[in-house]
């Protein structure tokens, strides 16, 4: 479940007819109908109707990152059994500071303290809480470790469907190896630490060309990057680098290093949260701390030029291990155990 509202489209579009009116006349009328149906759905049932049929249909309701955790009371009313699996590499309160400050914006405490015991609940309520590693726990543990001290936690491995580099680029393709970053331009991402050691690698003359791919409020201020902005299709941008770079300074156990594993490609990754499981499972990886991020990808531009075909064997584990069919028969294991119990 998602924390996506679901809105009745049918009744706007009768009244546009009946009315003979405008979109933009209609759009209001439909959005205070639908908002007003909503609440009253909230109200009486504690959560829209849909997302309480899909609840009445289970015996198992996987909640899957952070969101209202009325649903998962509804849930638990109704003696199905509640599974939290946070989604994010921080904490949802966390994350609103983060922003807040890169954006310039003043901080609600009250939103702060919201955020944090809404999601302190669902933490609570939770029959199960799963993770994806060990490590990617080690920001919910410093935050909620005493909710989490008393749960049943199991740690299920991620998997994504493999990236296609089919497409065409308008990017040209580049005599220097290229080291790419990929992700939102926040602290969180460490892209303020692959702007420094973009810079640093060129001062000293190596041979790469920076750049990244992605949006956020934190920009390059020099040459030294080639900002690449947003692409529905990351893939080809993926496959046509040479090293894929992901600085976080917290991890959670992001997908991107998975897809760019599905392509043959190498990773320098900073050891914290589930980046540390995912290099010690990706052979060729270098992992560092995020202080000498410079050091490994200069290291692994070494290796790239030692042997062009460094980081092809990062798909045959991600063929074994990391695809979402893979990723299903974990949960399957997982949801006949919960059964069981």
């Amino acid at each position: 479940m998602t924390d996506d509202d679901t809105h009745f489209h049918a009744w706007g579009k009768r009244q546009t007819l009946r009315n003979n009116a405008s979109i933009s006349e209609a759009v209001p009328k439909y959005r205070r109908f639908s908002e007003f149906a909503i609440k009253v759905q909230r109200a009486i049932l504690g959560v829209e109707f849909s997302l309480l049929w899909h609840i009445l249909r289970s015996d198992v309701v996987v909640f899957h990152g952070f969101q209202r955790n009325r649903r998962m009371r509804v849930a638990r009313r109704l003696r199905r059994t509640s599974i939290y699996m946070p989604h994010s590499p921080s904490v949802a309160a966390d994350e609103y500071l983060m922003l807040q400050r890169l954006s310039g914006n003043t901080i609600d405490a009250s939103m702060v303290d919201k955020l944090r015991e809404g999601e302190r609940l669902l933490f609570a309520m939770s029959d199960w809480v799963v993770f994806p590693c060990v490590e990617a726990s080690s920001e919910y543990i410093a935050s909620f470790g005493n909710e989490l001290a008393q749960k049943r936690v199991s740690y299920i491995a991620s998997g994504v469907d493999g990236l296609s580099s089919m497409g065409h680029s308008n990017t040209q393709h580049s005599p220097e190896p290229v080291v790419l970053f990929v992700g939102r331009y926040v602290t969180h991402k460490g892209y303020d630490l692959y702007l420094s050691a973009a810079r640093e690698i060129s001062n000293e003359g190596v041979s790469a060309r920076f750049e990244s791919l992605g949006v956020g409020p934190i920009e390059a201020s020099d040459n030294c990057v080639v900002d690449l902005g947003w692409s529905e299709n990351p893939g080809e941008h993926i496959q046509r680098a040479s090293v894929v770079v992901v600085p976080n300074r917290i991890a959670y156990f992001d997908l991107l290093p998975l897809e760019v594993a599905s392509l043959g490609k190498p990773l320098v990754l900073t050891a914290v949260g589930g980046n540390i499981a995912q290099a010690k499972a990706l052979p060729h990886s270098v992992m560092v701390d995020t202080d000498s991020l410079s050091e490994g990808i200069i290291e692994a531009l070494n290796r790239i030029r030692a042997d062009p075909r460094w980081g092809w064997a990062n798909r045959d584990v991600f063929d074994a291990e990391f695809t979402s069919v893979e990723m299903a028969r974990r949960w399957l294991s997982f949801i006949r155990r919960v059964r069981e119990t």
